[in-house]
């Protein structure tokens, strides 16, 4: 048996679904989630995979934490899209634009480099 000391990474606990997360965490991992989806995902698809979500058995309850979520994530500049399928008219996807998502590029001045340098 490894030691702590040997290298020996420790394992953490694996969250089951069921349990409570945070609002933050949920928001992050929709964020995930959306950013690795090229065509969307639909609300139920949401709901299914995104944890924090499928802790809800009511659909309610379920619709009123994703809009609680999407407002939030757009208020914090986070651009969540909505796409309708081209052959189901009310097939609904939410996605984020990757480009849309990514930092523009930094441009720092001699004196701000020399800074970022030393810190």
């Amino acid at each position: 048996m490894r030691g702590a000391g040997d290298g020996a990474v420790p394992a953490l606990p694996l969250r089951s679904m069921g349990d409570a997360i945070s609002p933050a965490e949920r928001q992050t991992n929709l964020i995930v989630t959306l950013l690795n989806s090229r065509r969307g995902l639909t609300r139920e698809q949401l709901r299914a995979s995104v944890m924090g979500y499928s802790v809800h058995s009511d659909t309610v309850a379920f619709e009123r934490q994703f809009e609680r979520d999407k407002e939030e994530l757009r208020r914090l500049g986070v651009p969540i899209e909505f796409v309708v399928d081209p052959v189901w008219d009310d097939n609904v996807r939410y996605r984020i634009d990757p480009d849309g998502y990514a930092m523009p590029p930094l441009d720092f001045t001699p004196a701000e480099r020399a800074a970022v340098a030393v810190a």
